[in-house]
């Protein structure tokens, strides 16, 4: 399971990009919700929420995907680098 973890966060860290269009995706759902409901006469109070929801969503995974970079790439120091970090200050 550790090995797994590993691996998904390398493949985050070395495809940021990637990942942020992929977290961006409950926000064009939300968008094609928003034109559907609108052509089938839908309540708004419930489009409102289910795109408020999935905006929501897509921000927080977005904010998980750097936040994993972060971890990552701070986990990729050498020791030699964290003491040159650390005597700089």
């Amino acid at each position: 399971m550790t090995r797994a973890r590993k691996s998904a966060g390398r493949w985050i860290a070395e495809h940021t990009t990637i990942a942020i269009v992929l977290a961006g995706i409950p926000s064009l759902v939300a968008g094609l919700i928003g034109v559907v409901a609108k052509r089938l006469d839908v309540s708004p109070d419930r489009v409102f929420l289910l795109i408020g929801l999935l905006t929501f969503a897509s921000g927080l995974l977005t904010i998980v995907v750097l936040f994993i970079r972060y971890i990552v790439n701070y986990a990729t120091l050498t020791s030699v680098e964290l003491d040159e970090a650390i005597t700089r200050g």
